[in-house]
């Protein structure tokens, strides 16, 4: 035996005003020198206490489980109790306490373990020698291994049903397979004896291995409360936990986050057991609570957590979109966490899930805006010290337990106080903690029993229906010659992509010979590229170049692998087109053919082009391109294809199974095709065309007499207004409501004639609905008919 200077803290209980105060003792304990203390002990001497109570943490939990046995940290807390060479009776520890008003408990967590009991205070000091026990010399015997092994299966079978359980696994299950925290930590019976017998593991000898790796007396901390004085608590303390050995192991740590870059941006959708509605909000974020004097945490949570007139609840509550808010800091084991907002949704907050989660990044984007404010952190301070000055006082097992871990994160001085006394202000903290709360790091989780069938994935521990998929970016890219749209297809898995471009120059439609130009350089476009995608057609992918007031079209669809190399050709041959002057005449004569020919168009037509004509604030008539026509030149066309391709701004949309980084290196080749003489279009140039408003209660007549075909035609537009996503909807379904109706009403039962038609019209970001009859009867007839079917159906 050895002499051994230490230094052990204690907490004194005042009994005059029953409150914690804290001294420094300097004892000489007596230890075998192959042995060292505890990390820390914590001893409390209440005299007045009516229980006594005692708490030890070891700092190592279920992900320091092997990766053939989870559960094994979960399994070892169980079997601790079941028998020590001292006393090698299964339940001489509860049956103990049973009988001397005691109890006892234990929990497994991702980063430590903590075992507690309380009993009367005469009986302190048989219980915390069968206590000590257990880090000392557990038996694990075999028929307790097997026995006990149906009381973990029986715990995971009892939480299988638990919605917090379910979504708890549900989120490590989706973290990094290679991260720990990915484990399953409970353990059942397939973890636990099916596979690892399959696997020739043996399950006992992993136990035995696993406490004598990690139950190292250097990484536990232990509380004491009793009635006995200090000096006596300290004594029993050295007397029956200095044989618990020294391994000099290191409590492990993950400064990795299970949830790198590649998984974040990921909305999970999940089917409850009962009848829930949340959304969570989360950010990884590294482990904070060494800032535990600033709390950086504290005070974004008291702002997104606010509930007073103008805070995020309140704009949500008002909106009938939730019940309740929360947000705040949370551990997932040394070295990283989260902050999350959790959100209880009404059930129209279903509903609106995208809104909620952008007035959230509104509310942070406002706090990063506004600048940190000293006097939100130091109300704050005050209030939380106020809470810590007038705090209940707790009962001895509650005390031990809720303070045992504590021990291990933070200094003996500070471990009743951590987190309710601040003293530093550190906005730089909050700052940097803000930073990682962008759209670019966030998982959205929504869960509601509406989502079950859109849930096609099983969590493989639980059995939770869920469905995660990507947040895809809606704009790729954003610059002054282009923008890009996108959206990973997550539905359909098909090995197919839709691209689109529409290349917006206000020069293909500014007078009729540029409109004409515009018409003739897309018919040579074809031309020339049908040869080559004749190939691309046969292989599955479809192509299109179109022209229109705003510009060109470019549109592909199908297979994706090779959609690039046909967008790229297109491309070459817009900006190096060169001029066939004998293709240009063909084209030319072909152009000026259709638009005499229009003339003998069916009556249907007509009447759509006349009805454009009155709506549109600028159209250039059949006449005015004839007439424009006529003196084209190719020379014209190529100084007119050089001059717009350098007034151009591309807007692009690409959908279906395309990664973000491909879409963006197909994008940047698009941009880098495009003349590096090309000047940005004006805001002023890229809006649309406008349309003529009908104003509420008006009505418009125009008439033409069609001198081609015997039929006329009738098309009664009812101006809808401007689009808007709510209007676009309605209109749609009104639009798919009607459609039947009117094709039986006005064509089978009245026998309008051949042509019936109802839908929706959409143009220069307007809309409204429209419906065509073509029949031998006077339009004027017509109409009233179309007014009446629309009456019946009010």
């Amino acid at each position: 035996m050895e002499e051994w200077e230490k230094f052990i803290d204690h907490y004194e209980i005042n009994s005059d005003c029953n409150k914690f105060r804290l001294a420094l003792k300097s004892a000489k304990v007596a230890l075998d020198e192959d042995l060292a203390p505890f990390e820390s002990v914590l001893l409390v001497s209440d005299p007045t206490t009516d229980k006594s109570a005692a708490a030890l943490d070891v700092n190592v939990g279920y992900l320091s489980d092997p990766d053939e046995v989870p559960g094994l940290a979960h399994f070892c807390e169980h079997m601790l109790f079941l028998g020590t060479q001292k006393y090698p009776e299964e339940n001489e520890y509860n049956k103990f306490l049973s009988e001397h008003g005691g109890s006892s408990n234990a929990s497994t967590s991702s980063d430590h373990t903590t075992y507690y009991f309380d009993v009367l205070p005469q009986h302190l000091g048989r219980a915390l020698d069968i206590f000590a026990q257990f880090f000392i010399s557990p038996l694990f015997t075999e028929g307790a291994t097997g026995r006990e092994l149906s009381a973990v299966n029986s715990e995971h079978e009892k939480n299988t049903s638990s919605d917090t359980w379910r979504l708890d696994q549900l989120n490590k299950s989706t973290a990094d397979d290679n991260h720990p925290y990915h484990k399953f930590g409970t353990g059942n019976r397939d973890t636990l004896e099916r596979i690892p017998r399959e696997r020739g593991i043996d399950v006992r000898q992993e136990l035995l291995k696993f406490h004598q790796k990690w139950y190292s007396a250097n990484i536990m901390t232990l509380i004491v409360v009793g009635k006995e004085s200090l000096d006596d608590l300290e004594g029993i303390v050295v007397k029956l936990f200095s044989e618990v050995e020294d391994r000099g192991v290191t409590a492990p740590t993950w400064p990795e986050h299970p949830f790198p870059p590649h998984l974040r941006k990921k909305r999970a959708y999940c089917c409850p057991v009962k009848d829930l509605r949340s959304l969570s909000i989360d950010f990884p974020i590294p482990d904070t609570r060494k800032h535990y004097k600033s709390g950086p945490g504290h005070y974004l949570s008291h702002l997104l957590g606010h509930e007073g007139p103008g805070s995020l609840l309140a704009a949500l509550k008002q909106r009938g979109w939730c019940n309740s808010l929360v947000g705040g800091t949370r551990i997932g084991a040394r070295g990283f966490g989260f902050f999350g907002v959790q959100v209880d949704l009404t059930e129209e907050g279903v509903k609106h899930i995208d809104e909620i989660v952008e007035l959230v990044f509104q509310y942070i984007s406002m706090l990063r805006e506004s600048g940190t404010q000293r006097w939100v952190w130091e109300e704050q301070r005050d209030l939380m010290a106020l809470e810590f000055r007038f705090k209940d006082a707790q009962d001895p097992r509650t005390m031990a337990a809720g303070h045992v871990h504590l021990l291990q994160e933070f200094p003996m001085e500070d471990v009743l106080s951590a987190y309710y006394l601040m003293t530093d202000w550190r906005p730089d903290l909050v700052d940097e903690m803000l930073k990682m709360l962008t759209p670019e790091n966030v998982r959205v989780g929504v869960v509601a029993k509406c989502f079950e069938k859109k849930c096609t994935q099983i969590e493989p521990w639980y059995g939770t229906k869920y469905l995660q998929e990507d947040i895809e970016e809606s704009l790729l890219k954003d610059t002054p010659l282009m923008r890009l749209w996108y959206k990973r297809d997550g539905e359909f898995q098909l090995p197919k992509s839709f691209v689109t471009l529409d290349l917006v120059s206000p020069l293909a439609y500014s007078d009729p010979v540029c409109c004409n130009l515009t018409s003739i350089w897309v018919l040579l476009l074809r031309d020339s590229l049908q040869q080559f995608a004749y190939s691309a057609e046969l292989a599955g992918l479809r192509w299109s170049v179109g022209n229109a007031k705003y510009g060109l079209s470019i549109a592909i669809d199908g297979y994706d692998e090779k959609q690039h190399v046909l967008l790229e050709k297109i491309m070459e041959h817009l900006v190096n087109f060169h001029v066939d002057p004998a293709r240009f005449k063909v084209m030319k004569e072909s152009h000026i053919r259709a638009i005499r020919n229009f003339e003998a168009e069916q009556p249907y037509q007509h009447a759509v082009y006349q009805q454009a004509m009155c709506l549109s604030d600028l159209v250039w008539t059949r006449c005015q391109l004839l007439e424009a026509a006529h003196s084209l030149t190719p020379e014209q066309l190529t100084e007119f294809t050089m001059l717009l391709m350098r007034r151009v701004h591309v807007e692009g949309l690409m959908f279906g199974n395309l990664t973000r980084e491909r879409a963006l290196e197909v994008a940047d080749s698009i941009e880098d095709k495009l003349p590096k003489d090309a000047t940005p279009l004006l805001a002023q140039q890229l809006l649309l065309y406008r349309e003529i408003e009908i104003e509420k209660g008006s009505w418009f007549l125009r008439e033409i007499e069609n001198s081609v075909h015997k039929s006329s035609c009738a098309s009664v537009y009812y101006a809808c207004g401007v689009r808007r996503v709510r209007q676009n909807v309605v209109l749609e379904l009104l639009a798919q409501a009607l459609s039947e109706p009117c094709f039986h009403v006005l064509r089978t039962q009245e026998q309008l004639g051949y042509i019936v038609f109802s839908g929706i019209r959409r143009s220069n970001g307007v809309q409204g609905l429209r419906v065509i009859v073509q029949s031998d009867r006077h339009p004027a007839y017509l109409e009233d008919r179309i007014e009446n079917f629309i009456r019946r159906s009010q």
